[in-house]
């Protein structure tokens, strides 16, 4: 068949390519939620320290202020988790809105624990915060609505709004679908140099998307550096100090009281850091 050819090997380019998307989505979504199990850990260290801190009288009014605002920081962290996992428990993750087709690796990559750590990590549409590098990434019907549509009652489109439009058409209804792509139709009613041309043009699509979650991966890696670096610090310092049942500043000698203030000052930073959304 005249082209026949040259439809088989763009058609081979644009599945090869896809895998490499697939890949990259994954890759992603794997930071993204190292990024949240890390957040996870050091709020978990930061309460701890502001706890036994806490309990010491007579402080002064500068460590005080630090403890303030670490727990403001913490409730509002905690806050957000909770709300975000009510949320999660109310969603049917795991299938897809208007997509007749196979979910492929892209699909699989979400699911509970990846629409948390997006949620965290960059807020959902319903609370007004734009998640714009995600608007090309693969999700089932519920992330969808949550994290890009928007909830209904919010006055976004929710899983019909967005799910359908995602599943219908781009390079990334086909990242949703799988191997398959979603073009029988197209394939079925069109000759072979215009599928051709037409899988080269989302060949090329897949490749920018792919680059955006590539950046997006290195942005994310980086706020995730800085939070350890964080973290390694303060566990330095607390990690080495034992208060024992010291109850009053006074208590304290001035090299417990030196490392308190700095490991204050650390958490306080990182707590900020727990609810700093990346943009």
């Amino acid at each position: 068949m005249f082209n026949n050819g040259l439809k088989k090997e763009a058609l081979s380019s644009l599945k090869k390519e896809k895998g490499l998307y697939d890949e990259q989505l994954t890759t992603t979504v794997n930071t993204l939620e190292e990024f949240h199990n890390s957040k996870l850990k050091i709020k978990d260290k930061v309460k701890k320290f502001h706890d036994e801190i806490e309990r010491i009288g007579g402080k002064p009014d500068n460590i005080e202020i630090e403890l303030q605002q670490i727990e403001t920081e913490l409730n509002k962290f905690d806050d957000e988790l909770k709300r975000l996992e009510s949320e999660v428990d109310n969603q049917n993750f795991g299938t897809l809105a208007g997509a007749g087709v196979a979910a492929g690796a892209g699909i699989a990559a979400f699911g509970p624990a990846a629409a948390m750590a997006i949620a965290t990590t960059f807020g959902t549409a319903s609370t007004g915060t734009a998640i714009a590098t995600l608007s090309g990434a693969a999700a089932t019907n519920a992330a969808l609505a949550w994290l890009g549509g928007g909830a209904i009652a919010a006055g976004g489109g929710g899983i019909a709004g967005g799910g359908a439009l995602l599943a219908a058409t781009g390079p990334l209804g086909w990242a949703v679908g799988g191997t398959a792509l979603a073009i029988g139709g197209f394939m079925a009613n069109s000759k072979n140099k215009e599928i051709a041309r037409k899988a080269t043009e989302q060949i090329e699509k897949l490749k920018e998307e792919k680059n955006k979650l590539k950046e997006l991966t290195t942005t994310v890696e980086l706020h995730c550096k800085e939070l350890e670096k964080q973290e390694g610090v303060f566990s330095y310092i607390v990690d080495n100090f034992d208060l024992g049942k010291k109850s009053h500043w006074t208590e304290l000698t001035e090299s417990e009281m030196k490392d308190i203030g700095s490991a204050a000052n650390i958490a306080s930073v990182m707590a900020k850091m727990l609810n700093k959304k990346v943009a």
